[in-house]
């Protein structure tokens, strides 16, 4: 499994593909969707395919994050625990969605828990593979602009607790 310095990713177990599995393809991503299969190619060449058991924390709020996920199945929670041990449910993801984003694009630190709620697949996406690319097809596609600007939209008080797919649909 790739080095991404957290105990959390102890529990994913990397698959590797046979002639009879699915290839890697990041377009079953909605922020990767419109970009050309091409381009994708040598960002697709550095990610992995990970399970995740139900009910596992996949990502823990604080903690320092140098990969970015996409769930190609499965379901799984956003969520941040009050001062009080209150839980603050902020988002639902599905397939398709991505999550650590935010510290792949920003300051580095994961500004919320996840939790898988079902079996999941995961592409992991190393960030400076992920920073790269988008840098390089930024000429093509508006990819780098969304996060961007999803990521800005998260940061203001109004939409602070707006799902990260809204976010993005509204960046969009």
């Amino acid at each position: 499994l790739l080095d991404i310095g957290s105990s959390l990713l102890s529990g994913f177990s990397e698959t590797s593909h046979t002639s009879e599995e699915k290839a890697i393809d990041l377009r079953e991503i909605h922020i990767f969707s419109s970009v050309p299969k091409n381009e994708l190619k040598e960002i697709e060449e550095h990610v992995a395919l990970s399970k995740r058991n139900p009910d596992k924390l996949l990502l823990k709020e604080g903690e320092w994050g140098s990969v970015l996920f996409a769930i190609r199945k499965g379901r799984a929670l956003v969520f941040r625990e009050g001062d009080l041990g209150q839980i603050e449910e902020l988002a639902l993801l599905k397939e398709g969605d991505v999550f650590g984003e935010r510290a792949v694009l920003g300051e580095g630190k994961r500004t919320a828990h996840v939790k898988s709620l079902t079996p999941m697949e995961l592409y992991i996406i190393p960030r400076d593979i992920f920073l790269k690319v988008t840098r390089d097809i930024a000429e093509h596609s508006r990819l780098s602009e969304i996060i961007m600007a999803a990521n800005a939209i998260q940061k203001t008080e109004v939409f602070s607790d707006l799902p990260p797919q809204m976010t993005t649909k509204l960046a969009s």
